[in-house]
């Protein structure tokens, strides 16, 4: 018995050796494990999610909307979007909008940045108390390859998508596992250089593999579970939230509260850059910066005690995001939570 243990211990070094040597990622639990406490977990999330009243609340009263467009709507909506930073500061590595949008119109890189053109994906950092958040365009055929290189160039441990069943039906935001179910294997992303700059990199190569899938109709969730670049990566959807409108608070909160557990494990832990969540509806302003305004809400409540001030933290924002926080619906939203915060977090 002796014997056996000892032999254990020598592997296990090695298997250290190894990691260190080749720069593998050794987990201290097997995929199998993963997949199965994640599984259980998920389905807790879902039961709660159905046993909730979701009815989805029209938040916006007249008084709501008046403060909407008093304090946020048309405040501090930039020329272009500002460039994403992705790492530290001294790194110099940016994200700029690569194509024409038509939700915010053409965005071009600021007058005198001097840095490496990382032409990545159409997102902002939004700065929240314990760290940022990333809003994201939702990633289509065109930009499915691009979004993946964010999330690994990020080393982001969970991304969420807020959108409705027809616009996965309509093929305006895309299921990553739908492109790699066939792929056992797993994905294998290119390393892409500038026609105009050889020096200049667009996007860097990058490996993803899909470990598990699993969904709820009843519950309008669902999640993917992949490896990119040998670390975990969870990605959950949340398939009911009809563009520019409200959604269920009840839910959001147990997603936002399921998602820190998740990350609480071993091998979902953040790097030091890591943002706490990628965030992507449609165009990655009104459902993502709703979502971030209630997690930045959240952090704020459970390690202090405070609420901060949301037209504040909204304005603030869209110095990074045009039209985060799209209506007034959304607004109201977020101030009716600000004002029954202890409701949804204490109980």
């Amino acid at each position: 018995m002796m014997k056996t243990n000892y032999c254990i211990k020598i592997l296990y070094i090695l298997a250290i050796i190894i990691n260190l040597q080749y720069g593998y990622s050794v987990e201290t639990k097997s995929d199998d494990y993963i997949v199965t406490h994640l599984r259980q977990e998920f389905k807790n999330l879902c039961n709660v999610v159905i046993q909730l009243e979701d009815s989805i609340v029209n938040y916006t009263s007249y008084k709501i909307h008046s403060e909407f467009k008093q304090q946020v709507e048309n405040k501090t909506q930039p020329a272009e979007i500002k460039l994403f930073l992705t790492k530290a500061d001294t790194e110099s590595k940016f994200f700029y909008p690569p194509t024409y949008s038509k939700i915010f119109g053409l965005f071009y890189m600021p007058e005198g940045v001097s840095a490496s053109k990382k032409h990545i994906y159409n997102a902002s950092r939004i700065p929240i108390t314990s760290g940022y958040c990333v809003a994201a365009e939702g990633p289509n055929d065109e930009t499915f390859e691009s979004f993946l290189a964010l999330l690994g160039e990020l080393e982001a441990r969970v991304s969420i998508s807020l959108v409705s069943k027809r616009e996965f039906l309509v093929s305006e935001n895309k299921r990553i596992s739908s492109s790699l179910a066939t792929n056992e294997g797993g994905y294998f992303i290119n390393e892409i250089k500038s026609d105009t700059d050889p020096n200049i990199t667009i996007r860097d190569s990058h490996s993803v593999k899909l470990i598990d899938c699993f969904a709820s109709d009843e519950a309008f969730l669902e999640y993917e579970l992949l490896l990119i670049n040998n670390k975990y990566h969870l990605r959950i959807y949340h398939t009911n939230w009809i563009d520019n409108e409200s959604s269920s608070l009840s839910k959001l909160i147990k997603i936002i509260l399921f998602i820190k557990k998740v990350k609480q494990l071993d091998a979902f832990k953040d790097t030091i850059c890591s943002p706490a969540a990628v965030v992507n509806c449609n165009a990655g302003a009104g459902r993502a910066g709703t979502f971030i305004s209630i997690w930045n809400l959240t952090d704020n409540y459970l390690n202090n005690r405070e609420i901060p001030d949301v037209a504040e933290f909204i304005v603030n924002s869209r110095n990074y995001r045009s039209y985060f926080v799209y209506n007034g619906k959304q607004y109201g939203m977020i101030k009716y939570l600000s004002q029954n915060l202890s409701e949804y977090l204490d109980k």
